[in-house]
């Protein structure tokens, strides 16, 4: 906690259980910070197949012993017809998670998102308190099977109480293999008013990527970046993804991927658009 703006900061405090120095699955990461409109604090994160949130009333000097907010099933990595990660393997953490607070004076509502895995793939699903952050209902899902396998969502809460939540989806031709071709990411939109229910998915891409146009630097694997957030106010959302629209394949890569051919250099071996992934906003009118 800071009382001069950030200049100097007092002892921290622990607010997970000790770590597992032998691993076994129970690392906790994808942490997220809100404040409510009462000045109260909130730090949830995930534990292994756990969502915890902490709670301070008093500027974050005192802070609650974790709550439940939810349960997840961790998705596939990779997801199937690509090969990008999508989380930390050796944590069995691969899911995605974000937090928003309404920010309208008097509002106890808060909201927490994160991706499970259901019967045909990875589903977003979100989780309401209405006591600031006491209780939590039921994970309502808000993605379908007919926008694919959907990973890496992000939420916001407008001034006007609306909930606006932005996640990723792929589709493959080919759920067995990888390579140039095979499958495809778009951006979704889905929204909340204060005392509606969840919207239809909106599809905001009008031009679909392809996860093997960039790879890690080992190429061992495609890259998808994970840079996904999203801002609301009363009248717009910003949301933000990655996205390889001007991407290239590059068919040497994808032979080595599938373990038949040697380490490509993409300097010599790929087309100059191998590799470029771009930050794109969608601007939404909800």
């Amino acid at each position: 906690m800071s009382k001069d703006g950030g200049a100097t900061f007092g002892t921290s405090i622990q607010l997970s259980k000790a770590s597992n120095p032998s691993g076994g699955g129970n690392g906790r990461q994808d942490t997220a910070v809100q404040t409510g409109p009462d000045g109260s604090a909130y730090v949830a994160w995930t534990d292994s197949s756990t969502i915890l949130i902490s709670i301070s009333r008093d500027g974050g000097k005192r802070w609650s012993s974790p709550i439940i907010i939810g349960k997840t099933n961790p998705i596939d990595d990779p997801i199937p017809g690509a090969n990008f990660r999508t989380g930390d393997p050796d944590l069995q953490l691969r899911l995605g998670f974000a937090l928003a607070a309404d920010p309208r004076p008097g509002s106890s509502t808060l909201y927490a998102v994160w991706t499970t895995k259901a019967s045909y793939g990875g589903q977003i699903v979100v989780s309401t308190s209405t006591n600031k952050g006491k209780q939590w209902g039921a994970p309502v899902a808000i993605s379908t099977s007919n926008e694919g396998y959907a990973f890496f969502p992000a939420i916001d809460v407008a001034s006007t109480g609306r909930a606006d939540v932005g996640y990723l989806a792929l589709i493959a031709s080919n759920p067995s293999t990888i390579g140039t071709g095979n499958a495809q990411i778009d951006s979704y939109y889905v929204q909340k008013s204060p005392a509606g229910s969840w919207s239809a998915p909106l599809r905001v891409t009008m031009v679909s990527s392809d996860p093997a146009v960039s790879s890690q630097g080992d190429r061992l694997r495609q890259f998808w970046g994970d840079y996904t957030s999203i801002a609301s106010s009363a009248s717009k959302v910003w949301y933000i993804y990655t996205d390889g629209r001007n991407g290239v394949g590059c068919s040497a890569v994808d032979q080595y991927q599938l373990g038949l051919g040697a380490e490509p250099n993409p300097l010599y071996d790929c087309p100059s658009q191998f590799g470029n992934t771009d930050i794109y906003v969608s601007v939404i009118t909800p």
